[in-house]
């Protein structure tokens, strides 16, 4: 067995018996000159390396090559490779791939195959290859579904991570460009901020996010960052001078030139579904000129409907690992050729892409998986920015003047009411009185109003937040609010998910189909009206509840909240309130939490809450919520 040169070419004598040496080594058969032989200056010096060690026996044709499998084919085998979606590389004659699921799929179809024809050397070969494959791929699984671990990462004094939570940051870590795709609820926004922390390398951040959310990342970053940050929120026009810049994806094509001009430390993406398209611009501006060392995609649901819809996330993220888009489309989108054009619009072999996934750049847990560390309800403030759009501000200003004659008002018939005691005239004092109840009830119903009008202006906000909720992978649902034409503008806005509707108007036969169609069918969104739909029916099919209104009395609140949270409900159920920062509802939702979680402490140790029925009394909003105590009226540390 040699190798010789003949008319410009290498040729490789062998017997027949060891014509699977040339073959290995990626020799072409000549049937007329019946020789193999190659032009490829690499594939003879492969050829002479094998005849020089003298392995007759078995030269493996798949290896691992640093962080690469490589797969030199035979001319009848290598559609293995092909279809399991291994990239071909022309200059080593190679087939080529970074995932071991992958490797996998080529190794259990080459041992079936020697199996099939009786080859019991290469047959054994693979299947302790296999097993191997096998064990290494089971490990990785089990890390990215991990629940603990005994890495402690630095948080703020005070404060503490769940121990999933440490898991999922510990996976970031180890994973520079991964995707964090725990269910909605489990503390995404924390285990971002916990990569922050525990990576001290990390300087420069960008946060790309939904606007609703955008001033509640900022917030969670200044109450969860071990260090001082400059941190500052992109707007249509300004571009802050910050470490940490906060962007909503409408607004990403005003600033291409600046997400370009460095090279980023982190860069989160949060609901990274949304950039399903890469033909939209906000997906062009992102994902073809950001550029960072690490990467960190959040959303709920990481394997959507439609896998196409994750290519451009997955390989911006990952490009060596998801190289071809045409192989990707063919293996798990069933991509084919139609009359229309190239279709990749199916699913194909979806098991095998959560798999190639998890063993890759995914870490996801589910909230059953780590229910015992989650209380059974966790309220949760979400503050708009207060001049998110044009609309929002001019009702935010006018519900402030509302507040602010109010406030000077309230003070002079107080002052009255003092003096007037002090004078021990029983009339005066009377009159006083009076006074002092005739301004609060003229205040209370103009800030009704005004709280009206804001909760009109927001409502496109609180729908674009549930919408996203649902294409993020939460199933159902339930929407509180207190005035028609806000449930009417919601229900408009959310119809194409399937809504029902329950009001004071809703017929007492129409309640009952209305809450089959939420329970056991199609309909994903349940818009209620607080008082009226806030008792006597059950909502267990959904653990997410949204408060686009706030209602006076705690008590209308909890009992709406237990529409969902009672018997049959097997989730951790998550509550939240969508709130204008600095607004009446703002300051509300601070005292309403705390109420409640006082009777909430109350009744878990079995003792009557007494002012369980009463208001949230005007007196007790007039402080306006500073930042440091913001994050006392919301959940327990890491809990959402």
């Amino acid at each position: 067995m040699e190798i010789q040169t003949r008319n410009g070419r290498s040729v490789f004598v062998c017997t027949y018996e060891e014509r699977l040496i040339a073959k290995y080594a990626g020799f072409k058969w000549d049937p007329v000159c019946r020789e193999w032989y190659t032009t490829n200056p690499e594939v003879a010096r492969r050829g002479k390396e094998m005849i020089e060690s003298g392995d007759l026996s078995l030269s493996p044709k798949l290896y691992n090559e640093g962080q690469e499998w490589v797969y030199r084919s035979l001319p009848d085998d290598r559609h293995v490779a092909k279809t399991a979606g291994m990239v071909f590389d022309k200059a080593t004659s190679t087939w080529r791939t970074t995932s071991a699921v992958v490797a996998l799929n080529v190794v259990r179809s080459l041992q079936q195959y020697y199996e099939r024809i009786g080859d019991k050397t290469h047959a054994i070969y693979y299947r302790t290859l296999l097993s191997e494959l096998q064990t290494s791929r089971n490990k990785a699984v089990a890390l990215s579904s991990a629940a603990s671990t005994t890495v402690e990462i630095p948080c703020p004094e005070g404060l503490s991570y769940l121990p999933y939570q440490k898991a999922g940051i510990v996976f970031a870590l180890e994973h520079p460009r991964c995707m964090i795709g725990d269910e909605m609820g489990l503390g995404k926004t924390i285990q971002a901020i916990g990569v922050m922390n525990a990576d001290p390398s990390v300087k420069t951040v960008l946060i790309v996010a939904p606007l609703a959310v955008t001033l509640n990342w900022q917030r969670e970053i200044e109450r969860w960052s071990i260090k001082e940050r400059r941190i500052g929120r992109a707007s249509a026009t300004e571009w802050p001078d910050a470490d940490v810049v906060i962007i909503h994806p409408q607004i990403l094509t005003r600033h291409t030139d600046r997400l370009a001009e460095r090279t980023w430390d982190l860069v989160v993406i949060d609901e990274s579904h949304l950039f399903k398209s890469g033909k939209a611009q906000r997906t062009k501006a992102l994902l073809g000129k950001v550029v960072s060392r690490r990467a960190l995609a959040l959303t709920g649901t990481p394997i959507p409907n439609r896998p196409v819809e994750l290519w451009p996330i997955i390989h911006w993220l990952v490009p060596n690992e998801f190289r071809s888009r045409s192989q990707y489309s063919i293996r798990y989108c069933a991509g084919h050729q139609s009359r229309f054009g190239w279709d990749e619009s199916g699913v194909s072999h979806l098991d095998e892409l959560r798999e190639r996934l998890r063993t890759t750049i995914l870490m996801r847990r589910l909230k059953r998986d780590v229910l015992t560390e989650l209380p059974a309800k966790r309220r949760q403030i979400i503050a708009l920015d207060n001049n998110v759009t044009t609309t929002v501000y001019q009702a935010f200003v006018a519900e402030q003047e509302v507040s602010g004659i109010y406030e000077k008002q309230l003070a002079e018939a107080k002052a009255s009411v003092a003096l007037a005691k002090a004078s021990s005239d029983p009339e005066v004092y009377k009159q006083a009185v009076a006074q002092l109840r005739s301004v609060q009830g003229i205040a209370f119903s103009q800030m009704s109003d005004a709280r009206h009008k804001l909760a009109v202006a927001k409502a496109p906000l609180v729908a674009e937040h549930v919408a996203n909720a649902l294409d993020g992978g939460v199933r159902k649902v339930v929407v509180w609010a207190h005035h028609h034409d806000v449930v009417n503008e919601l229900n408009a806005m959310l119809s194409k998910y399937g809504t029902v509707v329950i009001t004071g108007e809703t017929k007492s036969e129409d309640r009952q189909i209305a809450m089959d169609a939420f329970q056991n069918g199609s309909a994903r969104v349940f818009i209620g009206s607080i008082t009226a739909a806030g008792i006597g029916i059950t909502l267990t099919a959904a653990s997410l509840v949204v408060f686009a209104e706030l209602d006076w009395v705690p008590a209308n609140i909890t009992q709406a909240e237990d529409r969902c949270h009672r018997i049959g409900q097997n989730d951790s159920v998550l509550i939240q309130h969508l709130v204008v920062d600095g607004s009446l509802d703002a300051r509300m939702a601070r005292v309403l939490v705390s109420k409640q979680a006082i009777a909430d402490r109350a009744l878990d140790k079995g003792q009557r809450f007494e002012d369980s029925e009463q208001i949230i009394l005007m007196e007790e909003i007039q402080t306006p919520i500073s930042r440091s105590n913001w994050s006392s009226s919301t959940t327990k540390a890491g809990s959402f």
